[in-house]
């Protein structure tokens, strides 16, 4: 018999970190959901650099 594990993208902490610099939305939506980052208080902070990110973004593409 064959084992199959399903790993969620979002408990991948390497993609969700570049994500969050990256697009901004999903990395948020992955540090959301994933279970390998326990403290709600993380999340928020995670959430909050990339909210930043995506601000500061289109802030870099207005001023052009």
């Amino acid at each position: 018999m064959e084992t199959r594990t399903n790993a969620n993208w979002y408990d991948n902490e390497t993609l969700v970190d570049t994500l969050l610099f990256v697009f901004p939305p999903i990395g948020i939506y992955g540090a959301y959901k994933t279970n390998m980052i326990k403290s709600k208080i993380t999340k928020v902070f995670y959430s909050g650099i990339g909210f930043i990110s995506i601000l500061l973004g289109i802030i870099y593409i207005i001023k052009q």
